[in-house]
């Protein structure tokens, strides 16, 4: 339950959260200023997940999106992201960050 608190928070303090595969939970400030509100600079998110390709998928019911891995499936070693898959409610593997739409321009 803290997590998603965590989640929710995150959009009024200018924060992502990186839902790492080793269970790792962390957050990534948005660091870049665009017509006047924070956003996260994509090259910067890719490094802190580990990622070379992105994919945005939409949190079903919310304002949030999940930032994952183009090729997590492709993978040989893919790990699923368990919260990550619960709230997308479709197959999420690999690292994710958890943001509000505004914050990615």
């Amino acid at each position: 339950m803290e997590l998603i608190k965590q989640i929710k928070n995150s959009q009024f303090n200018n924060t992502g959260v990186c839902l790492m595969t080793d269970g790792d939970v962390k957050e990534v400030s948005a660091d870049k200023l665009v017509d006047g509100r924070m956003c996260f600079d994509i090259k910067k998110v890719k490094e802190a997940l580990n990622i070379d390709l992105f994919e945005i998928v939409n949190v079903p019911s919310t304002e949030f999106i999940l930032i994952c891995d183009e090729e997590g499936l492709c993978k040989n070693d893919w790990i699923q992201n368990i919260f990550a898959s619960i709230l997308a409610k479709r197959t999420i593997v690999g690292n994710v960050m958890v943001c509000h739409t505004s914050m990615i321009n």
